[in-house]
């Protein structure tokens, strides 16, 4: 038998983040514009695993973030469970939240003779295409979005709980959103980051380790040199330490590592430098 999950608009929930915190969030809506899903604002205090704060001083933290989210997916999969419950869930933040997103297509519904509509889907640029709304509220088309929305905007998009977790955790989700192009990822204070990204057509590889949005530790594969770079080697042999902000770049899904494999690239870069030379060929490149 199914198990049964009642959850009430008000419920708080406390999710671990990694291997030593906890972080907590409430249930503060349903919104009727994105598929009657949970919204919840999650508060910015992470806590030890052990600590046990009192839910009257968690609701008045500040807030990191709100989404929106399927609250039994989280809780069936153990990535949150309920803690309590609260009647103050911000009603009067939470209608200034202004939530965002890019459409790619456009639709063209046109009626045919046998009286079935056709459907037609014409590609367009998503970053000309922004919808905003507030919650339960009708979105708005704004074409491109402007810089006064560009500060304030939250991703409308329902997303899983893997990524709440992300979001909680390093401040920024994880997944491919053509809006990080526009809407700059900015990491929690002290998160370190790990990248693992071609260039120059998949000729050049780089490992990238970011402290907050600064790189700390580069790794630059071409096919005879393995470069590692550094705060206290920043250049060799003509290459030098990434030096744009962590959101510089709209990362993909896939170009996220972790440490382990940051530092076994980094600890054997004669082993690198041959994967990536077999690599190559196999796919009829070279590598510079």
């Amino acid at each position: 038998m199914a198990k049964r999950i009642v959850t009430k608009i008000g419920d708080i929930f406390c999710a671990k983040i990694g291997d030593r915190e906890k972080c907590y969030f409430q249930y503060v809506a349903n919104d009727l514009c994105q598929l009657n899903s949970s919204v919840i604002r999650v508060f910015t205090t992470h806590y030890t695993l052990e600590a046990e704060p009192d839910l009257g001083v968690v609701v008045e933290d500040k807030i990191a973030f709100y989404a929106h989210t399927i609250l039994r997916d989280g809780i069936l999969n153990n990535a949150w469970y309920k803690v309590g419950r609260s009647n103050d869930i911000g009603e009067k933040d939470l209608k200034e939240v202004l939530f965002g997103q890019t459409q790619e297509f456009n639709t063209i519904i046109e009626n045919t003779p046998n009286g079935f509509p056709s459907i037609q889907l014409t590609p367009i640029n998503p970053l000309d295409n922004w919808y905003v709304w507030h919650v339960s509220e009708k979105s708005i088309p704004v074409g491109k979005l402007s810089p006064k929305y560009i500060a304030i905007i939250e991703l409308g998009p329902v997303f899983p709980y893997p990524s709440i977790v992300d979001r909680m955790q390093y401040g920024y989700y994880k997944g491919t959103h053509k809006e990080y192009d526009l809407i700059k990822r900015i990491p929690r204070n002290n998160i370190d980051s790990y990248i693992k990204k071609y260039y120059e057509d998949e000729t050049i590889l780089r490992y990238l380790h970011f402290v907050d949005q600064t790189v700390t530790q580069e790794i630059v594969v071409l096919s005879n040199l393995v470069v590692k770079l550094s705060k206290g080697k920043p250049s060799e042999n003509g290459y030098n330490l990434y030096d744009s902000p962590f959101g510089y770049e709209n990362w993909k899904h896939d170009e996220f590592i972790t440490a382990e494999e940051f530092y076994l690239a980094w600890d054997n870069p004669d082993r690198l430098k041959k994967a990536e030379v077999t690599r190559a060929k196999r796919k009829g490149q070279k590598l510079k």
